[in-house]
């Protein structure tokens, strides 16, 4: 559906992953100015500036309940409803980095701030109008994930390999309450 009510993500005929609130945060949430975005990214009075604009989704269109800028960047600076299994790269060398930047093991700051009518919530202390909450309280309490050299993949076609068939990883599921 094109427009979504805020309770669309309980009927079954959806599969979403994410909440309805988790995206109206993103959409709401001051885009991170540090992040690469090309020449795809003009700052503009037309809510250029959330984190649902990314370099490959510069006019914030909805697919889902995803977050744009979530997807698009990993590790992700802001909150995040995923917990972290995998990383394989072509770069092994950032390995340690993105062990450590996991929210598994890292929290993430941001702000609280239910009220609509305050606009762009910020991504920063400071520019946060709300209840502001401290990385401290945003970590999974989990491993570290894994972090792999990425098998060779066939650009554009989900991850084929050099046999034809996709990529995978083998994950054994941990026996956890």
């Amino acid at each position: 559906p094109s427009s979504l009510a805020p309770d669309c993500s309980l009927d079954g005929r959806y599969g979403f992953m994410e909440t309805h609130a988790y995206y109206e945060q993103c959409a709401r949430r001051q885009r991170n100015y540090g992040l690469f975005t090309a020449d795809q990214l003009p700052l503009s009075k037309n809510n250029k500036n959330r984190a649902k604009n990314t370099r490959q989704n510069p006019n914030g269109n909805r697919y889902g309940l995803e977050c744009p800028e979530e997807r698009d960047y990993y590790p992700y600076w802001a909150q995040a409803p995923w917990k972290d299994i995998a990383v394989l790269t072509t770069d092994v060398s950032r390995c340690d980095y993105y062990k450590k930047e996991s929210q598994n093991v890292k929290g993430r700051s941001y702000c609280e701030d239910d009220d609509p009518t305050n606009g762009v919530v910020g991504a920063t202390e400071e520019g946060c109008d709300g209840t502001w909450h401290s990385e401290a309280q945003g970590k999974w309490d989990l491993p570290a994930p894994d972090c792999l050299q990425a098998p060779w993949n066939r650009d554009n076609h989900l991850g084929n390999g050099l046999d034809g068939y996709p990529n995978h990883y083998n994950w054994s599921i941990p026996d956890t309450p």
